[in-house]
């Protein structure tokens, strides 16, 4: 297991949150996989995780990520997806209305 840990820089023993980030409708050769990625970051330091997600690219549009709890089995997650801002800027915004609002508190294992 520590050898495990140590090549993918993620610890493994603890209580994780997994997820599935896509964005739809994205062009080929844009940038993405690191839009994903700075997306799930951000939602990790807003769930205060002990330390850096995991992110697993899928293909050019979508990824699995997995936030670490540390000791925790619960965290409260914002609710956030990507948008294009004024000028064609992206950036985090609110909720896509047709969308059912998750709740405030995320509870892994049930």
């Amino acid at each position: 297991m520590d050898s495990a840990e140590a090549i993918l820089g993620y610890r493994l023993r603890q209580h994780h949150l997994g997820g599935v980030t896509w964005i739809a409708g994205a062009v080929a050769g844009g940038d993405s996989i690191g839009r994903l990625e700075r997306a799930t970051a951000e939602i990790a330091a807003e769930a205060h995780c002990d330390g850096r997600p995991m992110f697993v690219p899928q293909d050019e549009f979508s990824a699995w990520a997995w936030l670490p709890l540390g000791a925790r089995r619960d965290a409260a997650v914002p609710a956030m997806s990507l948008t294009e801002g004024p000028g064609g800027r992206q950036g985090s915004g609110e909720s896509r209305p047709e969308l059912p609002a998750p709740p405030e508190l995320v509870t892994p294992g049930r």
